[in-house]
């Protein structure tokens, strides 16, 4: 097994549709949603500023300084991700320029038979 590949976090979903859960001290029976682990990184949503200043401040005074290796990783994760979500989020875009160009079509077809009918 590579390095680190133990620090992944586990799969959401421990066998045919059973999820996988966290086994904390205070968790009810059958354990914590994994959903807990980003919480308990990036915090709870009454936080989000605080965390959004704090990182700002880091990235402003990280300088000429590079980033680590893993920071490298991580910043290369995040902009993969963020081109996935814009892929997923606008992947009918190619769909609707055809639609408002056919659209658009169609309504110069309709100005030009307008004019041709007031003109002749």
């Amino acid at each position: 097994m590579p390095i680190g590949w133990f620090f992944l976090p586990p799969p959401p979903w421990a066998s045919s549709g059973v999820p996988a859960k966290l086994q904390i001290p205070d968790a009810e029976r059958f354990g914590a949603p994994l959903a807990l682990l980003a919480d308990l990184v990036f915090g709870q949503d009454h936080q989000r500023g605080l965390m959004d200043m704090r990182f700002q401040v880091f990235l402003d005074e990280l300088g000429p300084n590079k980033l680590s290796d893993a920071q490298q990783r991580i910043a290369d994760m995040v902009q993969a991700r963020k081109e996935q979500i814009v892929r997923h989020t606008l992947g009918d875009l190619q769909q609707w320029q055809t639609q408002l160009r056919a659209l658009a079509n169609h309504l110069e077809e309709l100005e030009y038979r307008s004019k041709l009918r007031d003109n002749g």
